[in-house]
Formats: structure tokens, C-alpha cells, sequence
């Protein structure tokens, strides 16, 4: 881990824009499976340069100097489990399965009738008052 730090704060260090005090550094962000996260820290003045600009190259000046260092960045795995089935039947039977009730459910629009019977004024109405 010490061989990435250096190489990224170094490539930090050497890229156009970055300030050189403060000194470039990094934190560690977090730790995964496989996967330590740095977060570099470097100042620019930004009356003078872009910082996107910077930001992009800085990137960029990493990424090449992990590639020369031989540092991978970690590819992502997946892990897929399997389970071994049951075999079909062969008499031909399709599994019964119980059906959901897909019907429409007019529970709340008796609701809103019943209150709206309720009151004279109803402003959901298209006249706005009833008489």
C-alpha cells in the first residue's frame, strides 16, 4: 500500500497547477474485500488555472503511474451460486400454483364517497360547492 501512496502523491506532486505548499497528500477513504481508497489532496490556485483542468489531469497522471508502477486496479468479482434443482416430472402435470387477487381494489374511492356525501362544500368537485 506504502508503493501506491508514494506513486499517486508523487504523480499529484508533478502535475501542472497542483500547488507545492501545501504539499500534495492523501487520506485513506475506506477499506473494501479487495480494495484500499485513497482520496488525494492537492491545492491549486484557482485565479490562475482550471481546476477541473487540474483535477483531470492529475487523474489521468495516476492512472499512467500506477500502469508503469504495476499497480492494477482491482477488477470487480462476482460470485454466483448455484444449487442443484429438482427434476421435472414426467407425468406432464403442471405445478398448481395459487393465483393472486389482481382485481382493482375500490376500497379508497368508497372512502372519498362516503365523506364527500358528508359535507356541502367539496372543493374536489368541478363547481367547487355543492347545492
Amino acid at each position: 500500500m506504502l508503493v501506491a501512496q508514494d506513486v499517486a502523491v508523487g504523480a499529484l506532486r508533478d502535475t501542472p497547477g497542483v500547488l507545492q505548499s501545501p504539499e500534495p497528500s492523501f487520506i485513506i477513504r475506506s477499506m473494501g474485500d479487495s480494495t484500499v481508497m485513497l482520496q488525494l489532496l492537492g491545492w491549486v490556485n484557482q485565479k490562475d488555472v482550471d481546476f477541473m483542468k487540474v483535477r483531470g489531469e492529475a487523474l489521468r497522471r495516476v492512472k499512467i503511474s500506477f500502469d508503469r508502477a504495476g499497480i492494477e486496479m482491482p477488477n470487480p468479482v462476482l460470485a454466483i451460486e448455484t444449487r442443484p434443482h429438482k427434476p421435472v416430472s414426467n407425468t406432464g402435470e403442471r405445478a398448481r400454483t395459487t393465483s393472486l387477487d389482481t382485481r382493482s381494489d375500490h376500497a379508497v374511492k368508497r372512502k372519498m364517497q362516503e365523506a364527500r356525501s358528508d359535507e356541502e362544500s367539496d372543493l374536489l368537485r368541478e363547481n367547487g360547492v355543492s347545492e
